[in-house]
Formats: C-alpha cells, sequence, structure tokens
C-alpha cells in the first residue's frame, strides 16, 4: 500500500497489520500514523521520509521486517550539516558526528537534540564530474507507544557517495514508551564515501542520532549502530579515515547513558 500525497499524510487505523511480505509507503514529506496495536511481520517494511509512529498499546516488528527511513532526508549537498564539494573528493555531511573531511577541508558541524531528536540527515559534497554525487542523509522517526517489541529493524542510515562524492549522514529515531524489550537494531548509520580509484575519495557521513525515552521498563538486548561512514584510501592517503559517530541516548527507570559507537 503506497500513500502518495505530496506535502502531509495522515492515517488512523485502530489496528494494522502489516505482514507477508508487504510494503506500506508513505512518499509524503511528512507522515502520521495512529494507532492501537500495530504488526509488523514476516519480510514486511514500512519506508517513509520524515514518520511519527502512535501506537497506543502495542507496536511490534519481528526479527524478519523493519521501519526505515534510509536515504530520505536531505539530498545531496543540502541540510543543516551539509557536506561541501570537490573534484577530488566532496566532504561528508554531519549530523550527530561531523562528516570526514574527504580532499575538502571543511565539513558541516554537528546539530540535533541529544535527548529528542527530530532533523533529518545531511547531504554528501559532490565528488568527481557528473556521477559524483554525495550520498542522501536518512530522515527521521518519532514513535509513540504503550509496548515497543522491536526484534527487526528501526533504521534511518545515510547513503554512501559515488565517484568521490561525500555520505549522507545517519538521520534520527526517537521513542517514547513505557516499555521497551526486544533483540532487533536501531540504525543511524553514517554513509560511506565514494571513490572513483587514484585520488578521488570522499569523506564519509556522520553518524545520527537515537534517543530512547522507556518510562516503566527497558529490556531491550539489541544493537545500536551510530557509527560514521568512512573515507577510502587513495594513493595519497593510506589509512581510511573514519567519520564521526553519533549519539544514543537512554533515559529508562534504572539508569541514564549516553553512548556513541
Amino acid at each position: 500500500v503506497t500513500f502518495d500525497q505530496p506535502v502531509r499524510t495522515v492515517v488512523t487505523i485502530p489496528i494494522i497489520h502489516v505482514e507477508n511480505n508487504s510494503q506500506l509507503v508513505f512518499k509524503s514529506n511528512s507522515s502520521t500514523f495512529n494507532c492501537t496495536e500495530s504488526y509488523i511481520r514476516s519480510n514486511s517494511v514500512v519506508q517513509s521520509r520524515s514518520l511519527q509512529f502512535s501506537a497506543s498499546s502495542l507496536l511490534e516488528i519481528d526479527l524478519t521486517s523493519k521501519i526505515i527511513t534510509d536515504g530520505d532526508g536531505y539530498a545531496a549537498g543540502h541540510g543543516l550539516g551539509a557536506g561541501s564539494g570537490h573534484s577530488l573528493g566532496g566532504s561528508g555531511a554531519s549530523h550527530g558526528g561531523r562528516g570526514g573531511v574527504g580532499k575538502v577541508d571543511a565539513a558541516g558541524l554537528p546539530y540535533g537534540s541529544l535527548i529528542w531528536p527530530k532533523e533529518a540527515g545531511s547531504g554528501g559534497g559532490h565528488g568527481y564530474h557528473v556521477q559524483g554525487t554525495g550520498g542522501a542523509g536518512g530522515n527521521s522517526i518519532q514513535v509513540y507507544a504503550d509496548l515497543l517489541i522491536n526484534n527487526g529493524v528501526i533504521s534511518c542510515n545515510g547513503l554512501p557517495g559515488r565517484e568521490g562524492g561525500g555520505g549522507g549522514s545517519g538521520g534520527s529515531i526517537a521513542i517514547m514508551a513505557a516499555d521497551v524489550t526486544g533483540i532487533g537494531s536501531f540504525l543511524a548509520s553514517g554513509g560511506n564515501g565514494g571513490f572513483s580509484g587514484g585520488l578521488i575519495s570522499g569523506g564519509g557521513g556522520g553518524g545520527g542520532r537515537i534517543a530512547i525515552l522507556a518510562s516503566n521498563s527497558f529490556t531491550f538486548n539489541g544493537t545500536f549502530d551510530v557509527t560514521g561512514g568512512f573515507l577510502q584510501p587513495t594513493y595519497d592517503l593510506k589509512d581510511p579515515e573514519q567519520a564521526g559517530p553519533g549519539t544514543v541516548f537512554l533515559d529508562t527507570p534504572l539508569f541514564k547513558v549516553v553512548m556513541t559507537s
């Protein structure tokens, strides 16, 4: 099922099952999904640009399924932490972490909130000739739920650059729930810089931001990834440079912690 209103989509359904290799796609710039219970199962995907997902009772994602906004943030060269272009390799975009400089002595500054991130990731700078495009940033995902069971993937990764373009930065994931559990993944990594051989290589995108506020219990035992992307080695730069990692903020009844990858 695809919702393709150009600006904003608001959908309210009491109980929703996205199952059996199904795709629920929102093409609007901003989408809000309201329900009581939602089940995403059996190799199914919910894909959006900026997504606010509210489940007053339960949101469950199984081992084979995911919610993603990968590469649906700012396009190449755009955004609050956009990379700069250079024919020998553009810089990666910044967000929670600073983008790799590539062959440009400049990268955008980190931005966004640590405790409630909602900004999209930025696009990397351009690289060599017309094919050298920067990677797009990841967008934002906000989840409000009584119980969140994430055994799958919630992801807003930045995309890699091409032909010397800088990588896009990771986006934002913000979770507010009474109880959070599961063994899945929360991903907001930056894309690798594009490589065009010889001296031409773009910087990696910085990692994004993840925040989880669990008011009653936090028994999640999965993984977080806010790593920055890499610049591939070139003739004059033998050691791969990695962009800065993003941030993970956890606020639970037992502890408060800030982590980076």
